[in-house]
């Protein structure tokens, strides 16, 4: 009924409303007598089923333009085109000529009504009703299976009728409602909402819950996730892995290493030795000087760690993608997405990159991958999706076994070198300036060996320092080489957007997505009563306002009389929930309309009593003059015997006289007056006596005037009487 302007309200709730809407079609009056001696039928008939209208013209017989464009007599591509150039602040072409119809062309056109219950379709999948009307095919279809409603009759304001209850445009009868109200009752939408009042129909949730609407909304079941596609649109790139070995060839060992002269030799034991004859008691190597010997200047320019090798496959098996992580930073993104879906700055942004991606959901998905939203969803899912945890031990298992023996493949040959060439002439300096040349065969014999297993152990003890030192260093460079090589894990990374976005099936189009949004996104308040309403359901047992329509004033009063009983009937027994609610629109036009009198008759008083009081002080000039002209008659009058007293009450006599007179005249001239007005006005609008004289209003009215002549006349008249009669008589 939407469309097509359909609404439950009356014509007559509102006449200003009716005049300024551009809704065409109204609802006629239960009592069809009230209104049908108001018109006359200039075609057909009035309606007599359900499914008849009849169009009411103006006073001149005429219909509005745009009643003819939505009845498609005249183009409605017009109305199209003046609504956009109007729209767009342009100069709006009006279509010249008028549009001469027949009678028989109006009563010609079929009309359709659709029930705005047909309106849904239920999703079973995402247990929600969906609105379709945004649907042109669809609403197409249910048009062309809509109810067929016909123009039955034309009728026109009655010449003689003084007032009219319907504005121009289509009627139906009240029988129309109740068709489709019983209608509506038997769909299943209206039942689901009838068999549980607290439960909001359109999307399965308590009315008072509303507003944690999009909590419980699944996102994810909008779309599929291709689990494979996905895996493909994360890779990783062994290749691209920096790993700087150069820390590792630059190591400073000279300085590192351990001094020589820490060795300890003082602890020779020549016990063993058969020297018998040979007293060596004197022997002191305890003190023997090594600072001489200066491993530092070992070369270390030629150690090549270059042969190291590291194998992409292990890097590749220590680096894992979490599979439970992806789906999870996949489901982020997605809700992500379908938030940014309904941003209008995203959409515009989104537009201006690929003017032609409307619609284009993975196009879209491609472009939400490249905003800081995306990147920072990817950045904070990234260390879960990448497990490094197994990568350290890798690399010490595969790196430092390589670096140790190289180093000491390389470094080795160089230490027995420095220690033959520096060392042993040290000791055998040492120990030949001790011992005397005799005992050179028994040194070559028997001390030889002895030093050689004592120097033996102390480079043994000496090697294990160097080890560690060996170890820290090349720990040290390991990690500056991981450091490096982590910073390069970005670039080996990488994901594919278009691969990422193809992993994403939409189950439903882009149609179908925007009616599931639309019923999500309900803009008006959920209410049990709003959502039977919205149906075109109501309950005739409870009707949320009822039209009173009294034949006249004394009856309308006698109305709100009535509801005013009821109210403080309630009122007093403390249930004022069921109290009545009215608007008494004629009383609140009247009153109004009652203000605006009462305020130019407060002004008309004003210039009323202000014309009063000038034409009392000009009485009491005029009397006062003549007070003066008849000087003489008041000396006469007084010389006979007349009293102040009498020559007052003369004076007084005759204003009381005057005012009568003027009281009568103007009286007379008013009910003279009202005559001619009457005949104008009932001529003109139809309204007998408007001017009316009541015969109270004319007696106060003469007795006003005679009392304000009165007053004014008393000072001139007391004046008078204590005029001097001897000067009096002199005044001539």
């Amino acid at each position: 009924m939407a469309p097509l302007g359909i609404s439950s309200t009356a014509s007559t709730n509102s006449l200003m409303s009716m005049s300024m809407s551009t809704n065409q079609f109204g609802q006629l009056l239960g009592d069809a007598s009230i209104v049908e001696p108001q018109y006359d039928v200039v075609a057909g008939h009035w309606p007599q089923a359900y499914n008849e209208v009849v169009l009411v013209l103006s006073g001149h017989g005429r219909s509005s333009d745009y009643l003819l464009y939505l009845l498609g007599l005249k183009d409605y591509s017009q109305l199209e085109a003046m609504i956009r150039q109007f729209a767009n602040e342009e100069e709006v072409v009006v279509p010249e000529g008028e549009t001469e119809v027949t009678y028989e062309q109006i009563m010609g056109v079929k009309l359709r009504v659709v029930n705005p219950a047909d309106f849904y379709r239920y999703d079973s999948e995402y247990k929600v009703w969906v609105d379709k009307s945004d649907d042109d095919a669809f609403m197409a279809q249910l048009v062309e299976k809509g109810e067929e409603l016909v123009i039955a009759g034309i009728v026109r304001p009655n010449p003689d009728a003084k007032v009219t209850a319907l504005s121009s445009g289509l009627y139906y009868s009240p029988d129309l409602i109740t068709h489709l109200v019983e209608y509506a009752e038997g769909t299943t939408i209206v039942k689901d909402q009838l068999a549980d009042p607290k439960i909001d129909v359109f999307n399965g949730r308590p009315f008072d819950e509303q507003e944690d609407a999009g909590d419980d909304f699944a996102m994810d079941s909008l779309f599929t996730i291709d689990n494979e596609a996905l895996e493909k649109a994360f890779t990783f790139d062994t290749s691209k892995l920096s790993m700087d070995m150069g820390s590792l060839a630059n190591m400073d060992l000279s300085s590192a290493l351990p001094p020589m002269d820490n060795m300890d030799f003082g602890n020779f034991d020549l016990s063993g030795m058969d020297m018998s004859d040979m007293d060596f008691s004197g022997l002191d190597l305890s003190k023997l000087d090594l600072s001489s010997v200066d491993l530092s200047k070992i070369d270390m320019s030629d150690l090549d760690l270059s042969g190291i090798q590291v194998n992409p496959e292990d890097l590749s098996d220590a680096v894992t993608v979490n599979p439970q992580a992806v789906t999870e930073m996949s489901a982020a993104l997605a809700d992500g997405f379908f938030q940014k879906m309904t941003d209008p700055e995203f959409q515009k942004a989104y537009l201006e990159a690929y003017p032609d991606g409307a619609g284009n959901y993975s196009l879209m998905m491609q472009y939400y991958m490249t905003t800081p939203e995306a990147q920072a969803i990817a950045a904070q899912y990234m260390p879960q999706v990448i497990d490094t945890s197994k990568l350290g031990e890798t690399i010490s298992q595969v790196l430092v076994p390589q670096i140790t023996q190289a180093v000491a493949t390389q470094l080795a040959p160089k230490l027995a070198e420095a220690i033959s060439t520096q060392m042993v002439p040290v000791l055998t300096q040492a120990i030949a300036t001790q011992v005397s040349q005799q005992m050179s065969k028994m040194i070559s014999e028997q001390l030889v060996p002895q030093i050689q297993q004592q120097v033996q152990s102390a480079m043994t003890t000496y090697m294990k320092q160097v080890a560690d030192v060996l170890a820290q260093q090349t720990q040290a460079a390991v990690e500056d080489a991981m450091s490096g090589m982590m910073d390069s894990m970005g670039d080996a990374f990488s994901v594919d957007e278009d691969a990422f976005a193809d992993a994403f099936q939409f189950n439903m189009n882009q149609e179908e997505l925007t009616e599931l949004f639309m019923s999500m996104m309900r803009v008006e308040e959920a209410s049990y009563d709003n959502n039977l309403g919205k149906l075109g359901y109501a309950d005739f047992a409870k009707p949320s306002a009822i039209d009173i329509y009294p034949k006249d004033f004394e009856s309308k009063e006698k109305v709100i009389e009535i509801l005013d009983g009821y109210n403080q009937q309630m009122a007093d027994a403390g249930e004022e929930d069921k109290e009545i609610t009215y608007t008494d629109l004629v009383g609140t036009l009247m009153s109004s309309v009652t203000t605006i009198v009462n305020m130019i008759s407060y002004v008309l008083i004003a210039f009323v009593a202000i014309s009063l009081v000038v034409s009392s002080i000009m009485i009491g000039v005029i009397t006062y003059i003549s007070v003066l002209e008849r000087k003489k008659e008041i000396g006469i009058l007084r010389s006979i015997g007349a009293s102040k007293g009498d020559v007052s009450r003369v004076f007084n006599a005759e204003t009381v006289i005057e005012g009568l007179v003027a009281g009568l005249l103007g009286v007379g001239v008013t009910a003279l007056v009202c005559i001619p007005a009457n005949a104008i006005v009932y001529a003109v609008n139809g309204v007998p006596n408007v001017a009316q004289l009541p015969w109270q209003a004319a007696v106060v009215l003469v007795l006003i005037s005679v009392f304000l002549t009165t007053v004014a006349g008393l000072m001139p008249a007391s004046s008078a009487s204590r005029k001097d009669p001897v000067e009096a008589l002199r005044s001539e």
